[in-house]
């Protein structure tokens, strides 16, 4: 709990789980409801937004004289068209966890917690959704699955909407790993940021990418928990 620059901590019995784990689908129901219970609760102070942070670490990679990955600013367009998007169906920012890799899921006798707050912020619960269908690389299906658990059906214009918040989140933490690298070399951390930015191209460059864009667009039933 952050506040006055004061930390507190709590002892949490429990394991962590892991990308296995989620990727089984058992556990989806149960990460669908904890979602649902952090984004009816109180908002944060502040807000998360991706399209933001993707932009300050842009300038700040080329203000310090980085190299950004190889082609990486002629997607910006096609970031330009997933933000346009949204803003034409926005929804009411929610608290969001903004880091839902499977390792910040303690799995305890009461049910599952999350922990590692670091990144939480008001946010749309659709990016909290893709986050955690594309840290663990779970399947379409999969995806499809937790959009239903937690809005009560699946949904094509909620599962875009995930789909594309994911994207989006790859290109954005991309350049999060072009300046820690920078900074601190870390091979490893580039790698993985190369990574991801590897499956962002892919995915803008595919004819789907087109369609995505539509479906965020078709009226959908509900947009909140």
């Amino acid at each position: 709990v952050h506040g006055a620059g004061i930390m507190a901590f709590c002892p949490l019995a429990g394991g962590t789980l892991t990308s296995e784990d989620l990727r089984r689908s058992d556990r989806l129901a149960e990460v669908a409801a904890l979602l649902r219970r952090l984004h009816g609760g109180c908002r944060f102070r502040g807000n998360f937004d991706m399209f933001r942070r993707q932009r300050d670490y842009q300038a700040a990679v080329l203000a310090r004289g980085f190299v950004l990955p190889d082609g990486y600013l002629r997607y910006e367009r096609a970031v330009r068209r997933i933000e346009r998007a949204f803003a034409a169906h926005p929804v009411t920012p929610v608290a969001c966890h903004n880091d839902l890799v499977a390792e910040n899921f303690i799995d305890t006798t009461s049910g599952l917690r999350l922990v590692d707050y670091d990144y939480s912020g008001n946010n749309d619960p659709c990016s909290d959704i893709g986050d955690a269908w594309s840290e663990s690389h779970l399947s379409l299906e999969q995806l499809d699955q937790l959009v239903g658990h937690y809005y009560g059906e699946p949904n094509r214009a909620l599962v875009a909407r995930a789909r594309l918040w994911a994207l989006m989140s790859k290109y954005g933490w991309t350049l999060w790993a072009v300046l820690r690298h920078n900074v601190i070399p870390d091979p490893e951390l580039m790698a993985w940021g190369l990574g991801l930015y590897a499956d962002a191209a892919a995915e803008f460059d595919d004819d789907e990418f087109e369609r995505l864009l539509k479906d965020v667009a078709a009226p959908p039933r509900a947009l909140k928990p």
